[in-house]
């Protein structure tokens, strides 16, 4: 009931389809410049000192997951080809119909050479993507910069689809403390989850009506461009009996075996209070944030390793959940030794 009031407390204040949600949000705004530090304070009863009490109210941070954050503060969201990440500055690329960010591999760490030398081996063949495992790691963004980027829209000096930022947001505005980089926080719950439902979607590899997540497209540039996988090139000429014009990537499990692995989660029990365990295929649309990052540790490797596809594959996929798996636990048990130990092995993987 709760979470039900909450949304729809949001949706008063931030209905969909509205273009400036900056007007939107200034009372919210107002309520926390009313009784910012400095300003008019709240008046709190304090029963055991039997007088009031000053108050004043801060705004901490605002979670980057619901859909009105890149319009509260003015930015721009993931995929965007400019400003998709809040914290640093780096841009991306157009692949296909498709932005990519290639210069995340600038993000490792020194210690992590053997990674970008994986990554120089993998691309070596592609011109625009193989110079980033050679760059320094990208400049953190700051408020003064973010700032500067809103004023140049609003100056007519650059597009918002060259800046990270098309305006100064209210918040910034109006409360002296705030600090739009530091106080914008990413729901890394949702991003893992995002990442698991990638790998299952090519697992399965059909979208609604019947359409492909591998496309003719993406296998021709997977292999006349990037140069990868030259097993799925297209079969030109005569055919042998049984030979598919377009072979079937090796990640893609069979219908039979992904109906096999959604019947599984009809026997498979799981503690009290937990998440329900979703068929992974079946239900993959409908799969809450929860429901998924319960695959990220032995539930999703027993399901993955019931799958019909090459150990190659398997045990790629299998690593990636455990990967998130002990990020999961390092962020819970931060006092323990054994999960600080996966937290820099999850930063050199990444």
């Amino acid at each position: 009931m709760a979470g039900l009031l909450g949304a729809i407390w949001l949706l008063g204040y931030m209905p969909p389809n509205v273009k400036n949600y900056q007007s939107m949000l200034q009372p919210v705004v107002d309520m926390f410049a009313k009784h910012a530090p400095g300003a008019e304070p709240i008046e709190v009863y304090d029963a055991h000192q039997e007088k009031n009490d000053q108050k004043w109210v801060v705004l901490a941070w605002i979670n980057n997951d619901i859909r009105g954050v890149p319009n509260a503060t003015c930015g721009k969201a993931p995929p965007a080809l400019v400003g998709s990440c809040n914290m640093c500055c780096q841009e991306g690329q157009r692949h296909l119909r498709t932005t990519v960010l290639p210069g995340a591999v600038r993000a490792l760490p020194e210690t992590a050479k053997s990674l970008r030398d994986d990554y120089k081996e993998e691309f070596a063949e592609v011109a625009s993507v193989w110079p980033s495992a050679f760059e320094p790691r990208p400049a953190k963004r700051t408020k003064l910069n973010a700032i500067a980027s809103g004023n140049r829209v609003l100056r007519g000096e650059s597009r918002f689809k060259d800046e990270a930022y098309k305006d100064v947001d209210n918040y910034t505005t109006s409360l002296w403390y705030h600090d739009k980089i530091k106080h914008t926080l990413y729901d890394l719950a949702h991003q893992f989850a995002n990442v698991i439902k990638h790998m299952l979607k090519y697992m399965k590899n059909k979208k609604k009506g019947d359409k492909l997540v591998f496309t003719p497209k993406e296998r021709s540039h997977e292999v006349d461009v990037l140069g990868r996988f030259p097993e799925l090139a297209v079969v030109t000429g005569k055919r042998k009996k049984g030979e598919q014009k377009f072979p079937m990537p090796p990640w893609v499990a069979s219908s039979s075996s992904q109906r096999e692995v959604d019947s599984l989660t009809d026997i498979l029990k799981i503690p009290t209070g937990w998440p329900a365990v979703r068929s992974i295929f079946r239900d993959l649309g409908f799969m809450k944030t929860s429901e998924t990052l319960l695959l990220a540790g032995d539930a999703g490797a027993y399901l993955i390793r019931v799958a019909d596809i090459p150990s190659k594959y398997c045990a790629l996929f299998i690593e990636l959940v455990r990967i998130i798996q002990r990020y999961n636990t390092v962020r819970r048990t931060v006092s323990v030794v054994e999960p600080k130990r996966y937290a820099v092995l999850f930063a050199l993987r990444l």
